[in-house]
């Protein structure tokens, strides 16, 4: 994910309305870009409001659209971050082979900070929201590669994770 890409471990949430991560330690990425409040997209997270920093600058930027975060660990759905949108890559497969890589220019997430990964893995820096929400991955996947929404999930050795969006070229994280 971002520019240059990094890998980012993440915990599956099958019911997780958007997906987040950790981008404030140590993330840096030149196609990192926040999302303000007033825009269409910052309605498609059903955002809670804007953010209004209080001068300490931790993770804050005045004006941001403010989404809530859910962990699945935690049983409390948490306001806090700021909704974003960063280029990842996608690998290609036909079910069996590695085909080739693509860029998704406009991955909607929350960049949340670390106080919001309790409860998960050792190594893992965010969820993966797979819910049938405007903003969880699936749905962003269908829309950017015009597909149908339908998905299919293959859980594969060494904790790979695939999706098939269905009549379709399969996308492999």
């Amino acid at each position: 994910m971002g520019t240059p890409l990094e890998y980012i471990e993440v915990v599956v949430d099958l019911g997780g309305p958007l997906q987040w991560f950790d981008c404030f330690s140590g993330y840096n990425s030149s196609t990192y870009r926040p999302i303000y409040c007033g825009s269409s997209t910052c309605d498609v997270a059903n955002a809670f409001g804007c953010n209004i920093c209080g001068g300490d600058g931790f993770g804050c930027i005045n004006g941001t659209c403010g989404p809530y975060l859910s962990n699945p660990f935690d049983q409390n759905i948490l306001a806090g971050g700021i909704l974003s949108e960063d280029t990842t890559s996608l690998s290609l497969t036909d079910g069996l082979r590695y085909l080739n890589d693509v860029l998704m220019r406009r991955l909607l997430f929350i960049c949340a900070n670390k106080n919001h990964l309790f409860g998960l893995g050792n190594g893992t820096r965010g969820v993966l929201g797979l819910s049938r929400s405007q903003a969880a991955l699936p749905t962003q996947l269908s829309l950017a590669f015009n597909k149908s929404r339908k998905v299919a999930l293959c859980i594969r050795r060494r904790f790979m994770l695939s999706f098939f969006l269905l009549r379709a070229t399969s996308v492999s994280f």
